[in-house]
């Protein structure tokens, strides 16, 4: 699930498990209307109503006001039905989507023409290595992928797409890689068999691509951090001097990074300033929590999580729930997706595998008088 920076709309992206990418257009969400000819004509549009028995929108009286939902669409973003893994916006280009999917292909969308093409395809190295997760540099130049088979997938977007590289990292899963936005060639990634890793990029675009595991631990990896447990994700902050990961050893990890000076990191002294306790025992049916920074400038630096009590957490750097947003009437499942306005401050999201996607935001001015 991501959100798009427009400054002004709340456009709201969530992948499915067949392969479908939704937009909803959440900007007018919760809006009173009155229930007029020209509401009840809207009821197409995104105006709420009850859902009757035979399928159809149920009204009230025509005299009371309803809720506007805002409008939504959805389409075939891969082919298959295999699971979406990850969406994200290519820096400086908000026209179009990036998505992967476990059809083994990332695809872009482009929103003024509706037609997609096929950024990587991983069929060429594997036709096991399921594609999780990516991140852009800054430049949005380079584009950087992890796999399930151990995998990490480099390419170059002003060169063809033959032009791209693998190298085996692991031998296992690697769930998501993060690149510091203060220092791109420096990366994270997260791993099934507990481990974080930082990487010296530069170094391993260097070798090629039949080396060793071990050959590409020994000259690009900077170092190893060990969890209890599986490690499911790793992310920079905005200003690459902090790193967050999330462990199914039910913690949240904080630390900070000097990003300018990687190779001088040594596992001795690379431990957590936070290690924050969090319930991410999700079970067989819940998307796994990712513990992810808020973007806009203007707040403080905090991280926005799902809670396996129905809840989206917002936690400082320093350990502290700062705001829980619940509504336990109205979510009756985990919103283990969690994603925030990149722009727009106090915006956030949550998506359960019931298929309904929650919008927090600040009180409307009808609801406060």
């Amino acid at each position: 699930m991501v959100v798009h920076p427009d400054t002004q709309r709340d456009l709201i992206f969530a992948g499915d498990k067949v392969g479908n990418i939704a937009l909803w257009d959440c900007t007018d969400a919760g809006k009173l209307v009155g229930s007029t000819q020209s509401a009840s004509s809207s009821v197409r549009n995104g105006v709420a109503g009850n859902v009757g028995e035979d399928g159809e929108d149920e009204w009230e009286d025509d005299s009371e006001e309803q809720r506007l939902w805002g409008k939504w669409w959805h389409w075939n973003a891969h082919a298959g039905r295999n699971s979406i893994s990850w969406l994200k916006f290519r820096p400086n280009q908000p026209s179009s989507i990036y998505h992967s999917s476990y059809d083994r292909t990332l695809r872009v969308t482009h929103f003024e023409t509706g037609m997609s093409e096929e950024v990587i395809d991983g069929d060429r190295w594997s036709d096991e290595a399921l594609l999780h997760s990516f991140d852009f540099d800054p430049t949005g130049n380079e584009l950087w992928v992890s796999d399930n088979n151990g995998g990490l997938i480099w390419r170059d977007l002003r060169q063809p797409k033959e032009s791209a590289k693998r190298w085996d990292i692991d031998r296992y899963k690697v769930g998501c890689i993060s690149i510091n936005q203060a220092n791109p060639n420096l990366a994270a990634t997260a791993h099934v068999k507990r481990n974080m890793c930082l990487w010296d990029l530069s170094t391993l675009r260097g070798l090629s691509e039949d080396a060793e595991e071990a050959e590409v631990q020994e000259k690009a990896r900077i170092l190893a951090y060990e969890h209890e447990y599986a490690c499911s994700s790793a992310y920079f902050d905005p200003t690459g001097t902090r790193l967050a990961t999330t462990s199914y050893d039910d913690s949240i990890r904080v630390w900070n990074v000097e990003p300018s000076k990687p190779r001088a990191i040594t596992r001795k002294k690379f431990e957590p300033l936070q290690r924050i306790t969090h319930n991410c025992q999700v079970g067989r049916y819940v998307t796994v929590l990712r513990a992810h920074w808020s973007s806009v400038p203007s707040l403080p630096p905090h991280l926005h999580v799902g809670d396996m009590q129905r809840t989206i957490d917002l936690i400082s750097p320093d350990g502290v729930t700062v705001k829980m947003f619940h509504n336990l009437d109205a979510i009756t499942a985990v919103p283990a997706v969690t994603a925030a306005h990149p722009t727009i401050p106090g915006k956030y999201y949550g998506g359960a595998a019931s298929g309904k996607v929650s919008f927090w935001s600040d009180p409307l001015e009808e609801d406060l008088e």
